[in-house]
């Protein structure tokens, strides 16, 4: 505090200046289940930010766990301690720094809309309100966000190019989405782009403090070889082909990070040799078994550390500032 001396007919008038507390640093995580992180510790609900932001349907709605990688990088940021956490699942201590609004099944459009028909039941508000939940002594420093795979259509994948081990051989996952020539889903790659740039856009605009992560996805088949069926149960040219679409996946996202300035964090690469083939312990995405806990073709706590690690050494590169100093 400064003070200000004032002389008054021989007296002295001591008179404080008060200085203004600087805005608290919030970080905001916005996904799909590959953020989210269903069944692989505790369940949470939607919480944080100094206006408590609850849905009541969580925890079970959207799937979040609490060492999916916004925790975890949350714990590194020195937001959120594993430990304060009740034994009751869905039941939390204040952290007003925090905000994780990730849910299961997210496409692009929940960003934007209510989400409804969740496998938990219930629905989830639009993910960017989280930012309209913000106190007004609040500041966003920190965004992240992965999302993409459902608008690519990854449930139907599994629907379409998991095939039974006594079924002949074939490729009727890739003869289904080249359809004559015209890829059905480089087609919607084209799509999600747009909405990618829409949606950093828009983050931006709520929060134009705020360094922007925007996330990858795992490798999900072997880099070099053609998946390891009957183990999991992709045939080995359908397996190829969905390494490749993978692959122009996350080239949609990072490009959509650049041009958007956003920081693009690369999980595939160090996922690379911990695909679903990989055996338990080794694997950071499961496939049918579920060892360790998570759910089906989803990350394990092997793959969320990976990915917070990925994040922090974004951050590590860009020397981010939580407390935002320049802000």
């Amino acid at each position: 505090m400064l003070l200000l001396a004032v002389g008054v007919v021989g007296t002295v008038l001591v008179v404080p200046i008060a200085r203004a507390e600087p805005p608290r640093p919030v970080y905001v995580a916005l996904g799909d289940s590959y953020t989210s992180a269903p069944l692989i510790s505790k369940p949470v609900g939607t919480w944080g930010g100094s206006n408590g932001y609850n849905n009541p349907d969580d925890p079970y709605t959207c799937g979040r766990s609490d060492r999916n990688y916004p925790h975890l990088l949350a714990e590194h940021l020195g937001l959120y301690d594993p430990d304060d956490l009740v034994a009751e699942a869905g039941e939390h201590p204040a952290h007003p720094g925090f905000i994780d609004v990730s849910c299961g099944s997210a496409k692009t459009k929940d960003l934007w809309s209510p989400q409804t028909g969740l496998p938990g039941g219930g629905s989830a508000p639009p993910q960017l309100s989280a930012f309209d939940r913000l106190g007004p002594d609040e500041v966003v420093t920190l965004v992240s966000i992965g999302i993409g795979g459902n608008d690519l259509g990854f449930g139907e994948l599994t629907d379409k190019c998991v095939q039974s081990p006594h079924m002949p051989g074939g490729r009727p996952c890739r003869e289904h989405y080249e359809n004559g020539g015209d890829d059905l889903l480089r087609a919607r790659l084209v799509t999600l782009r747009a909405e990618l740039d829409r949606a950093l856009a828009e983050i931006h605009r709520r929060a134009p403090s705020a360094e922007v992560l925007v996330y990858g996805y795992p490798a999900l088949l072997p880099e070099h070889r053609d998946g390891c069926y009957p183990y999991i149960p992709i045939l080995p040219t359908d397996a190829a082909y969905l390494r490749e679409v993978e692959k122009d996946l996350n080239d949609t996202i990072r490009a959509a990070a650049s041009a958007n300035d956003a920081h693009y964090v690369d999980w595939y690469s160090p996922s690379i040799g911990h695909d679903m083939c990989a055996p338990p312990g080794v694997a950071w995405v499961n496939g049918i078994l579920v060892a360790p806990p998570s759910y089906p073709v989803h990350p394990n706590l092997l793959g969320t550390r990976g990915a917070a690690n990925a994040g922090i050494g974004v951050l590590d590169a860009i020397e981010f500032d939580f407390a935002g100093s320049d802000t």
